[in-house]
């Protein structure tokens, strides 16, 4: 399964590094020309970064860290079925919350602990994405496989499955019909194996 998984992650990671950079080297409130809205947005955000350090008490990020990855490879992980992915969906709430009240100290220089404090709010954004996407996807493919729905459906699971953040800020889904460029969807099914 992961053969490719770390020259994805290194080719695809410089990439969007260097789109990134490349995209804010473009954006105007870097330069003079910042705007008063978008001068109380980064002031926002720099306050919300930084409140870890204000904590008088809170738990350790690396603590955290380590629940979610044990969580995920237990509940998520290569066999998944729908009770272990809606208790993860379940305990993942309440790492998030757990995630906001973490405390770090020291400096804002080279600061592990702060900067595991971002990494995880950001690891269990994907941590749900993926627990959302494996339960409503009853069937296995690929190397998504349910052990409660062990066949692939071509006829009901052809799609993508959509994520994005709605307006009240929790996750929504799309299901989208795949679209083959290159190949007619009767054609690849024809040549997909029979169970």
């Amino acid at each position: 399964l992961g053969g490719n998984g770390v020259a994805d992650s290194t080719v695809f990671g410089a990439r969007a590094g260097d789109a990134a950079a490349s995209y804010i080297e473009q954006l105007s409130f870097m330069g003079s020309a910042q705007s008063a809205s978008e001068a109380r947005i980064i002031e926002g955000l720099e306050k919300e970064i930084l409140v870890p350090f204000q904590r008088a008490e809170g738990e350790s990020p690396f603590a955290i860290r380590k629940e979610l990855n044990n969580l995920m490879w237990e509940k998520v992980g290569l066999v998944r079925d729908g009770g272990g992915l809606k208790e993860a969906a379940e305990q993942l709430e309440h790492l998030e919350y757990r995630a906001q009240c973490v405390k770090v100290s020291g400096s804002r220089h080279y600061n592990l602990g702060w900067q595991e404090s971002l990494n995880l709010r950001n690891l269990i954004i994907v941590a749900k994405m993926v627990t959302l996407a494996a339960g409503l996807r009853k069937e296995s493919r690929g190397s998504h496989y349910r052990s409660d729905f062990k066949e692939t459906d071509n006829a009901s699971w052809f799609k993508n499955i959509v994520l994005y953040r709605g307006e009240d800020g929790q996750l929504q889904y799309q299901l989208l019909d795949v679209h083959l460029s290159r190949l007619q969807v009767d054609e690849y099914l024809e040549k997909m194996p029979k169970p």
